[in-house]
């Protein structure tokens, strides 16, 4: 990945629309050499809802909002995988969906039946 691309996730607001180019997340980077080239781009857009992880580090893209006022239906991108990312709408979420924009913590579901989920607490 492209310093440039790190200073553009950096860049990125909670609610922003992008769209982004990633490598098939199906590889397993942790035996891929330092730069590798991917063969298998996956094109996404969604909604940024920040970056995660301990260890190794996943955007987070937002790309539904169910009823429930909590739950994100997300994808989890490595941030290593990405090589593309730009804002298509900033601050997306201000127009559209203004009360999610009072986020108090971001966690990761892990049980398997809602893995594509993310939790969002909202302050009130």
């Amino acid at each position: 990945m492209a310093g440039d691309v790190l200073r553009r996730i950096e860049s990125l607001r909670f609610g922003d629309l992008i769209f982004l180019r990633w490598g098939d997340a199906s590889l397993d980077i942790s035996k891929l050499p330092g730069d590798h080239e991917v063969e298998a781009p996956v094109y996404a857009w969604g909604v940024f809802l920040g970056v995660r992880g301990r260890k190794r580090k996943h955007l987070l893209l937002g790309k539904s909002k169910p009823p429930i006022v909590e739950y994100w239906e997300a994808d989890r991108i490595p941030v290593p995988l990405i090589d593309y990312v730009t804002v298509v709408i900033p601050g997306f979420l201000e127009r559209f969906l203004p009360h999610s924009l009072k986020v108090k913590k971001i966690r990761l579901t892990s049980s398997p039946e809602m893995w594509p989920m993310v939790k969002v607490r909202h302050r009130a």
